[in-house]
């Protein structure tokens, strides 16, 4: 329920800070080790179904010259438009129940990755399924809510927090994308990359509020 979400609640006094990492495999990963994640198979699907409907309706646009008030035509823009509403349902009840568990009063600080400066925005790719997930309108979602229960939320740069040991500070150079575990050689603490990211991000110097 959208009104619960954004219910105003007593301010939050806990001096617990949580960082939080974003990405594709898991759309938030915290730096005590949650993880949450919308459907993408899912959405996927969904688009893909979406995909085919437009095709119908652009031929159906150009048989009809200009008249679209055809009974077919108006099924295939209400199918369209379902499929559209359950993608925006499937990310937007996850959205709401992963910022009603970070913001009901177990952290005071949330620490979040700055994800204009992450490369996911300027991967062509990433940045498409970040669109897909809803990153940006999650963490803009989860901002608001937060303060307005007195939550501070700051940001920080993500460079190197996955490739950077959160025990040592070891930054492994030959971590690729597809490395979703590693081992640090300096320490040989075994790493899931994105908690290693989210608690290095809790460590992290604020760039921005």
């Amino acid at each position: 329920d959208v009104t619960n979400v954004m219910d105003l609640h007593e301010p939050v006094t806990s001096k617990e800070t949580v960082g939080i990492d974003v990405g594709i495999k898991d759309m938030a990963i915290t730096s005590d080790g949650n993880k949450f994640q919308v459907q993408i198979k899912r959405i996927k699907m969904l688009e893909d179904r979406i995909s085919k409907i437009q095709k119908s309706i652009s031929r159906k646009q150009l048989i009809n010259k200009g008249n679209f008030y055809s009974g077919n035509y108006k099924r295939l823009l209400e199918r369209k438009g379902r499929l559209q509403m359950e993608i925006n349902n499937l990310r937007k009840q996850v959205h709401q129940y992963t910022t009603t568990v970070l913001t009901k009063g177990k952290y005071g600080t949330i620490k979040m990755e700055d994800i204009k400066l992450g490369f996911m925005m300027k991967n062509k790719h990433l940045s498409r399924s970040t669109q897909r997930i809803g990153i940006n309108s999650f963490t803009v979602n989860l901002e608001n809510v937060a303060k307005s229960k007195g939550i501070t939320v700051n940001y920080v740069n993500p460079k190197n927090t996955s490739r950077t040991c959160c025990e040592c500070g070891y930054i492994n150079k030959d971590l690729k994308l597809s490395h979703r575990e590693w081992l640090c050689p300096d320490c040989n603490t075994k790493h899931d990359r994105d908690i290693n990211a989210a608690k290095n991000i809790k460590k992290s110097l604020d760039i921005r509020e």
